[in-house]
């Protein structure tokens, strides 16, 4: 299983990161939901966890373009 964590604060997304690498999770991060996006055109991903306040695109709305 591979997750892609989706936040625009450094710290909180790199903390929350190395917890799912440590237990063994595939994670893929971004710091934006345009990044996502862009990035999901060819990588592949089994659940998102998103930041719900992100700048320009709000995380909902990330949600129903990965969806």
């Amino acid at each position: 299983m591979r997750i892609l964590v989706v936040d625009d604060e450094q710290m909180v997304r790199e903390n929350l990161v190395d917890y799912l690498e440590d237990e063994g999770l595939d994670v893929i991060s971004v710091g934006s939901a345009e990044e996502a996006l862009n990035l999901m055109k060819t990588e592949h991903a089994d659940i998102a966890i998103v930041d719900m306040r992100l700048p320009v695109m709000h995380g909902n709305d990330l949600i129903i373009h990965l969806k």
